[in-house]
């Protein structure tokens, strides 16, 4: 009876492992982009997956600049509206800091008032 009931456990530790990566990858899937370019291919010629979008929430550590490692609700209105303005937006840490803006666009026009937010 010892026998089942380790592997009834064993069996439940590998489900619920292999229910966590499932879902791991689902999440990573929605940020992700299937290169078509014939240039682009990995082994056997299979397409190869990569990144197009970096989801940065109040939590997130600012990637880059003086705020470096704040969490960006700490970052200054004033300095992010200057990225706004002035910022790079090439760089995958670039374009998910202008993404976070835009989605807290009306916060940070009411905290940063002077700023043009075009």
């Amino acid at each position: 009876m010892l026998v089942v009931e380790v592997v009834v456990l064993a069996v439940e530790i590998a489900v619920e492992m292999v229910l966590a990566v499932v879902v791991e990858i689902v999440e990573l899937r929605g940020n992700l982009t299937k290169s078509n370019n014939k240039h682009l291919r990995g082994g056997n010629n299979r397409p190869i997956y990569t990144m197009n979008k970096k989801l940065l929430d109040d939590d997130s550590l600012m990637p880059f600049g003086k705020f470096e490692d704040d969490r960006m609700e700490d970052v200054p209105a004033s300095y992010l509206h200057w990225f706004w303005v002035n910022g790079n937006n090439s760089t995958l840490d670039g374009k998910a800091v202008r993404d976070y803006i835009k989605r807290n666009l009306t916060t940070l026009q009411d905290e940063y008032p002077d700023g043009i937010w075009k």
